[in-house]
Formats: C-alpha cells, structure tokens, sequence
C-alpha cells in the first residue's frame, strides 16, 4: 500500500468527521439568539421552525449536540480565530 493508501484507511476507520455532530451536549437549555442576529445582520432568512435542523444542532436523538454548545449564547468555550494571509502562517491579517 501507499503512503496515501494507509492514510485514506486510517482516517475512515478512526477518525470520526462527525463527533461534534454526533456527541450529546453537556447542556440542554441553550438559546441562539445571538448567532440569529448575526444571520440576519448578514442578510440570511433562517426559519424559527427549522433553524436548529439547518445548522445541524441537535444529534440524531433529538438532543442537542457539542456544536451547539459552542455556539449557543452563554457558552463557556474559548476559541480563537486566526486568519492567515498567503501562503503560510508568517503573516496574520
């Protein structure tokens, strides 16, 4: 086999692209207000009725998911954002 071969292998028998999709959030009562009015500062319509299935917030048990808790209102997640200009990391826009 390849190098890239063992990769391809490695990643669809180990790696889960889903976990944040599939993993049940450690809080239930989340509110996405906030993440609403950036959607609709951008001039995106998302309906009330479908909005959590759109964005895929909730598992397939119906229960809310890891993405959700990083994006719900009060979540307690630091994260930072970088954005790169070029080629590399030498320069930060």
């Amino acid at each position: 086999m390849t190098p890239e071969q063992i990769k391809i292998r490695y990643e669809k028998k180990f790696i889960d692209n889903e976990y944040m999709l599939k993993k049940k959030s450690n809080s239930s009562d989340l509110s996405f207000r906030e993440l609403k009015i950036y959607y609709s500062e951008k001039n995106y319509h998302l309906d009330d009725k479908s909005f959590e299935t759109n964005l895929n917030l909730r598992n397939e048990a119906g229960e809310y998911n890891l993405l959700a808790e990083l994006l719900f209102d009060k979540n307690n997640i630091p994260f930072i954002f970088v954005k790169f200009q070029g080629q590399n990391k030498a320069s930060i826009s």
